[in-house]
C-alpha cells in the first residue's frame, strides 16, 4: 500500500509542470513579442528620453507574469538582433542602474539597500546607434546650439575632480564663463540655461544626484557615456566633424 502511494505522488509530481516548463515561451511569441518591443522603442525615441523597464514589460507583457525577468530578456535580446539588423541600433540600459538590479537579482544587497536611505534607481533602456560613420542629419540650429551647449556642459563636468560638479558652480561659476547665466536664453531658444539643464537631465545626457550636505551636483548621464565614439564625442555632434 505505501509504495503505490509513493509511486501516485511521484506519478503526479512529474505531471506537474516544473517552473521552468511554466517559464518556458514559444519562438513564434518571442517573435511576436520582439516586433512589438522594435515599434514601440522606435516610436518612443523621438521624446529622446530613457524608457523604464516597467514601461517595456507594461506595453509588451501586459498579462503575463516574468516575476524573474527571463522572458523580457529573452524578448530584448531578440529585438536588439532585429534593431541591429535593420538600423544598426542598439537597446542598451543604464549601466549603474542595471549593475544594482543585477545584485538584487543575485540577492546581493545594493549600496543604497544597505544604508536604507535611498531607493534602488530605476532600471531605464536607452536607444542608441551603433553603426560606425553613421549617416546623420542635419539639424537646424536651434538643435546645432542646444548640441553645443550640451557639449559644452559635458566637458566642463568631464573635466572637473571626479568627473561631477555642483549644480552651484554649474549655475554660478562655469555658465557665467561661456557668458550665460541660469535665467538667460540662448540665441534662437526659447527656454532659459537653467531650463536646457532640466532638458539634459530628462533625455539623459545629465544625471542629478544629491551630495551628502544636500547640495545637487550633476554627472555625466548614460545617454552620453553610452553613444561616445571614438572620438570622445557622442554621435548627435559628428555634425561638427563631418570629415571624422
Amino acid at each position: 500500500m505505501g509504495r503505490k502511494r509513493k509511486d501516485a505522488e511521484a506519478e503526479e509530481q512529474f505531471s506537474q509542470p516544473t517552473q521552468a516548463s511554466q517559464m518556458a515561451i514559444p519562438e513564434g511569441e518571442i517573435e511576436k513579442f520582439a516586433d512589438e518591443l522594435c515599434r514601440f522603442v522606435l516610436l518612443q525615441e523621438h521624446t529622446k528620453k530613457p524608457i523604464a523597464k516597467a514601461d517595456l514589460k507594461q506595453k509588451v507583457l501586459p498579462d503575463r507574469q516574468d516575476r524573474t525577468g527571463k522572458i523580457m530578456k529573452q524578448i530584448i535580446a531578440r529585438a536588439n538582433e532585429k534593431l541591429m539588423h535593420i538600423a544598426g541600433l542598439e537597446l542598451l540600459p543604464d549601466a549603474v542602474a542595471a549593475d544594482e538590479e543585477n545584485d538584487a537579482e543575485g540577492g546581493q544587497p545594493t549600496q543604497s539597500q544597505a544604508q536604507g536611505s535611498k531607493a534602488q534607481p530605476a532600471l531605464k533602456y536607452l536607444l542608441v546607434n551603433k553603426l560606425q560613420g553613421a549617416v546623420t542629419h542635419s539639424p537646424n540650429n536651434a538643435d546645432l546650439i542646444y548640441l553645443g551647449f550640451v557639449e559644452a556642459v559635458l566637458q566642463m563636468i568631464m573635466r572637473n575632480q571626479d568627473e561631477r560638479m555642483s549644480e552651484e558652480d554649474l549655475m554660478g561659476v562655469w555658465l557665467p564663463k561661456l557668458g550665460l547665466s541660469g535665467n538667460q536664453t540662448l540665441p534662437q531658444h526659447s527656454q532659459k540655461a537653467e531650463e536646457l539643464v532640466k532638458r539634459m537631465v530628462a533625455e539623459a545626457y545629465l544625471k542629478k544626484g544629491k551630495m551628502e550636505s544636500g547640495a545637487f551636483e550633476y554627472t555625466v548621464g548614460p545617454r552620453a557615456l553610452l553613444t561616445r565614439c571614438d572620438a570622445n564625442q557622442f554621435h548627435e555632434t559628428h555634425v561638427f566633424n563631418p570629415g571624422s
